[in-house]
């Protein structure tokens, strides 16, 4: 069984309906609400914070915990991706250190995230209400 995250950066705060949001951006369109991301610069950030990561034919993959988790991306042109979808081993729950550096990671990129099992949108780092 796996456990999914979806990461993207509103153009302006968000208050649609997170899992519609998702699969507009898996058609891997142009959005123009919707920031998007260089994908190498986006590798790189998880190449640095998961030095044992793995690139296997455009995706991501890393193993460890007796678990581990695959990074896909959905494009919004040919070199530029809108949304990051991190895809994780259950037993990675029992390890919220590396669900906290994935976040981090998406964070770096301005990312607030959608967790479709809670189903919660958690918004952008610079949006959050203090």
């Amino acid at each position: 069984m796996s456990y999914d995250l979806y990461f993207w950066r509103e153009k302006r705060p968000f208050h649609g309906d997170a899992g519609q949001r998702v699969d507009e951006l898996s058609r891997e369109q142009p959005d123009p609400e919707v920031e998007s991301f260089a994908k190498e610069d986006v590798i790189a950030r998880f190449e640095k914070e998961f030095p044992e990561i793995e690139r296997n034919f455009g995706q991501l993959i890393w193993r460890g915990l007796d678990s581990g988790f695959e990074v896909n991306f959905c494009h919004a042109d040919e070199r530029r991706i809108h949304l990051i979808v991190v895809t994780c081993g259950y037993k990675l729950l029992d390890h919220t250190e590396i669900l906290n550096r994935i976040i981090d990671v998406a964070h770096d990129f301005g990312c607030g995230f959608y967790d479709p099992q809670v189903p919660q949108r958690y918004p952008e780092p610079d949006r959050v209400e203090q």
